[in-house]
């Protein structure tokens, strides 16, 4: 979903979700008759355009557009020896700025991402498209389905839980030793699922 302004209105009622200063009305529901109504009827109840009004802000990470490298624990996510081959699984590995650890972050419908290595052209994928935790993330040629799309959601310190779209599992790496394995999890609350993207 893109940042903006959006009116939330109820498609059985027809009635707008209101946000107001005052302590006594904070949140509700009003009639959808008049967005400038302040003269206090039973219909609009004085609600004014700004207090039906929302701003939407990307939770995740709307911006990310364009090669990144992922970084968890200070491993970067890593195609190992430069891997042209579907099927290679992913590991982590001290950064070196190699083209094997440069992802292509391409925004999908609905906000979610593919990653695709600048090296081998393939993308972050669950393998068999797998629901189950601990399933291994490889690469795999790039084709757009649920287990190859990752959402990013912004944590307070600026990192990013990455979690597939079919499984909603995070992006997990294995250990902060080179070569850890990267599968999918459960949120564990890890730092071994808090990726820096770069």
């Amino acid at each position: 979903m893109d940042a903006g302004q959006f009116r939330l209105v109820n498609r059985y009622s027809g009635l707008v979700l209101g946000l107001s200063g005052k302590t006594s009305r904070l949140a509700e529901t009003t009639p959808l008759r008049s967005w400038t109504d302040t003269t206090g009827s039973t219909v609009g109840e004085g609600r004014t355009a700004a207090e039906q009004t929302l701003t939407f802000t990307d939770a995740g990470a709307g911006t990310l557009g364009g090669i990144h490298t992922l970084a968890a624990s200070g491993k970067n996510l890593d195609d190992p020896d430069s891997s042209t081959a579907t099927g290679t699984p992913l590991v982590t590995w001290a950064p070196h700025q190699g083209e094997n650890q440069k992802w292509l972050f391409t925004r999908q419908a609905g906000g979610s991402y593919t990653l695709t290595n600048a090296h081998s052209k393939l993308c972050a994928d669950v393998e068999g498209g797998s629901t189950a935790a601990g399933a291994r993330v490889i690469q795999w040629t790039c084709t757009g389905g649920p287990n190859q799309r990752w959402t990013a959601a912004k944590q307070p310190d600026g990192r990013y839980k990455l979690a597939g779209v079919r499984s909603g599992l995070l992006l997990t790496t294995a250990s902060t030793s080179d070569g850890a394995a990267v599968t999918h999890r459960a949120d564990t609350g890890s730092a071994l699922q808090l990726w820096t993207i770069g």
